[in-house]
């Protein structure tokens, strides 16, 4: 079973209709902006910046110069003001455009004296590097299946709605490299419920969601070592623990969250967010023990003329926020992932009016039980991509010994929403014939 994605990419005279429609329904402001296109020069020594982190001050929008040293930013404004963080240095200035094709910008940069910096050790930069480096020594790097418990529900509105939750078999396919070990994942579930579906535009079939574990999808998280030049990391100087690096960063230009978009292209929404985050680190061998991420989508970007209505629906979609939680355990003296919980929110514009309808947060949580080379030879042929999300037999007896607390939300209030459908037990029964 394939996961139908949540994008679709219409064609440019079909999308430039829908939002021209959008415009009328009050967005016709953004006609007014036009985007400035600038080469950032140090005056220290007359030579472009490359890789600054440019804030604009106008309108909280975020970028960050390539390697010449160009950037660009949306802006309704003659006279700019701009704050450049790049070399250890942070200033802000005002610039006056001269509507040039790229205008030269001169910020003085000039680089610190030697003896303002005290070099003991390893930067923070160093330590997630050499973490990063490390995945392939430190973590599982052979097949494995994980026995776990899966918990996921939709919060709309203020109300929660659309409790799934199940007892997988995950089997990690893995591969390992000089430089990391990437999985394919399948699922075979043991048990499985689900309350009475509440329909709406943000409802998908259950997700790959250990896709967003960075130590097996290097490649796409935010621990990718191209990826890494562009934060600003720091060590927590709170932190008490000798055996533990703790390193916080922040990614003011981007973050690698898709907020529910199984296609999401980062190119077709560039600058919609960024992310800052903690990063837990053994001291001795460098394995990363825990990840906390959290994105937000920034101030005043735009998504006119960007790709984001929902497939199936009249509905547009835009992101909020996110946050994301790993925990990783040792066993036979290599790392694996234990626990994740997960959530992000989405308002939903609909189409032509342009009224917003839903808020939308999904909340996942996921933890694994054990971990084994071997499965139950029943479960040989039932491993799919996702997980398995339609007929199902209920086992009340099973989920009455469930051990799995929530985390994110307390049992009580999403049991409280919950139940306005009816007894949850009268709910389980007959969403298990459910072939939609």
């Amino acid at each position: 079973m394939q996961w139908r994605p949540v994008y679709t990419y219409y064609s440019r005279y079909i999308r430039l209709a829908l939002l021209s429609a959008v415009v009328i329904a009050g967005h016709s402001n953004t006609f007014a902006q036009s985007t400035f296109y600038g080469i950032l020069i140090n005056t220290a020594d007359s030579l472009p910046v490359p890789y600054a982190a440019i804030k604009s001050r106008d309108n909280e929008l975020f970028t960050i110069t390539d390697a010449k040293g160009i950037f660009a930013l949306t802006t309704q404004k003659e006279t700019i003001h701009i704050e450049v963080t790049a070399i250890g240095n942070n200033r802000i200035i005002a610039y006056k455009r001269t509507f040039a094709d790229t205008e030269r910008v001169y910020v003085d940069l000039s680089p610190k004296p030697l003896n303002e910096y005290t070099i003991v050790g390893l930067s923070a930069a160093d330590v997630v590097r050499k973490a990063v480096a490390a995945i392939p020594a430190n973590y599982t790097d052979s097949s494995y299946f994980a026995y776990s418990a899966y918990r996921r529900y939709q919060r709309i509105n203020d109300r929660f709605v659309n409790l799934t939750e199940a007892k997988p078999v995950v089997m990690f396919r893995l591969a390992k490299t000089k430089k990391e070990i990437t999985a394919s994942e399948a699922y075979a579930v043991t048990n499985f419920r689900r309350t009475s579906l509440y329909n709406n535009p943000g409802k998908d079939p259950e997700p790959d969601l250990l896709a967003v574990n960075p130590v097996y999808h290097l490649a796409a998280s935010s621990l990718a070592p191209g990826k890494l030049d562009n934060y600003y990391l720091r060590f927590d100087t709170t932190n008490k623990d000798p055996d533990k690096y703790v390193i916080d960063y922040t990614s003011n230009s981007f973050s690698s969250e898709t907020h529910g978009i199984s296609n999401y292209d980062p190119a077709k929404f560039s600058g919609e967010c960024w992310e800052k985050g903690r990063l837990y680190i053994d001291r001795n061998t460098f394995a990363i023990l825990q990840i906390e991420r959290k994105s937000f989508r920034h101030p005043g970007y735009s998504y006119w003329g960007r790709p984001n209505m929902v497939i199936g629906t009249n509905y547009f979609v835009e992101f909020i926020n996110a946050d994301l939680a790993i925990n990783y355990a040792q066993t036979n003296g290599k790392w694996h992932i234990n626990s994740l919980t997960y959530t992000f929110t989405n308002d939903f514009y609909k189409a032509v009016w342009g009224t917003k309808d839903f808020t939308i947060t999904d909340v996942y949580e996921w933890r694994c039980d054990s971990i084994s080379r071997y499965i139950d030879g029943a479960l040989v042929d039932k491993f799919y991509r996702q997980l398995p999300d339609r007929v199902y037999a209920y086992d009340k007896r099973f989920w009455d010994n469930d051990q799995f607390p929530f985390t994110l939300h307390s049992k009580d209030s999403v049991y409280a929403d919950l139940l306005k459908k009816g007894p949850l037990e009268e709910q389980y029964a007959r969403e298990s014939t459910r072939t939609e």
